[in-house]
């Protein structure tokens, strides 16, 4: 799946995260975001924006990383980002980061412009924004794609409340009034996919990252004068995990060497890669007893994150997505 390039820019990518975000992601928790400085110094580095590199893998390393090193806000970031607003924005993204709306946003034309008005709670690197990617509905019903710079007149973000496992990842409540936008020509169907993509490649690498601490965890820890990892229900419940972990992943991987992927295909991985996640971290925390409900044990912060993964963006739309690949 990877080859010698990719495997050089993982490590690569592997140092700074442990250098530049592992040791100051507690504090970044605290204070409940990510500092701006981190993302200008991945960009600078050539970690951030690497959709336009043309090849997807790259991207997918990033994502595989962070999981990795535990990193879940920078992940989610990065998906948002690379995933899903960069490639529709192409020539028109700036320097900082980008985040989508796509709900709750109503596009109007006024003295031969576009104006928006409405908005959206929770939105991924909402405070943060240099651009804002909307897609918004018309009064014919359709819906179009907009450009709106950060600091446009009669744009409002605050921060939103902090998620479960997930308090350095930048959230915020935006609403536009009246906001004027620039007329994206783009296809927001293949915009999902590849947030969609992105998102199973994540879920995946944390599944594989729980897996890995478990397995550790249940070789060092010891009962009855003999290391858990001897007990047979230990072994039968890990292998049955790491059976599932190796599949999904499997078919991950196929989605992202495939030419072509299609919204279903790209829907129906992002599903099976949350849902095996939470296979992952579930089976962590119960194999770690008390220990796994303590905030200091990373399967206890993976267990909060994974959380995310299964009810973000759930809803009609995935549906609708998930539901058109069987013919219903």
């Amino acid at each position: 799946m990877f080859d010698a390039d990719h495997e050089t820019f993982r490590d690569g990518v592997a140092r700074f995260l442990a250098a530049e975000a592992a040791p100051h992601y507690a504090d970044w928790d605290a204070k409940g975001a990510i500092p701006a400085t981190f993302w200008a110094t991945a960009a600078e580095y050539g970690f951030v924006g690497l959709s336009e590199a043309g090849d997807p893998r790259f991207a997918a390393v990033a994502l595989e990383e962070a999981m990795a090193a535990g990193l879940p806000a920078v992940a989610l970031t990065l998906a948002m980002h690379d995933g899903f607003a960069l490639p529709l924005l192409g020539e028109r993204a700036g320097s900082g980061l980008i985040a989508v709306v796509e709900d709750g946003v109503a596009a109007e034309t006024r003295d031969g412009g576009w104006v928006l008005s409405g908005g959206a709670e929770t939105v991924i690197n909402g405070a943060a924004a240099a651009q804002f990617l909307t897609a918004a509905r018309t009064d014919d019903g359709s819906v179009l794609l907009f450009v709106v710079d950060g600091d446009a007149a009669g744009l409002h973000s605050a921060p939103a409340e902090a998620l479960l496992g997930l308090d350095a990842l930048d959230v915020a409540d935006v609403r536009f009034d009246a906001v004027a936008a620039t007329l994206l020509d783009g296809n927001l169907a293949i915009a999902r996919a590849g947030h969609d993509l992105a998102l199973a490649v994540a879920a995946m690498a944390g599944a594989r990252t729980a897996l890995r601490i478990t397995v550790d965890y249940v070789h060092q820890r010891k009962a009855f004068g003999r290391p858990i990892a001897e007990f047979e229900n230990t072994r039968h419940v890990l292998s049955r995990a790491g059976a599932r972990v190796t599949a999904t992943t499997a078919f991950v991987d196929g989605c992202l060497g495939s030419a072509a992927i299609t919204p279903e295909l790209a829907a129906a991985a992002r599903v099976c890669a949350a849902d095996v996640l939470h296979l992952a971290v579930d089976t962590g925390v119960q194999l770690h007893g008390g220990y796994g409900y303590m905030w200091e044990y990373p399967i206890a912060r993976a267990y909060a994150a994974a959380r995310f993964f299964r009810a973000y963006g759930s809803g009609p739309e995935l549906d609708r997505i998930l539901a058109n690949a069987i013919g219903l």
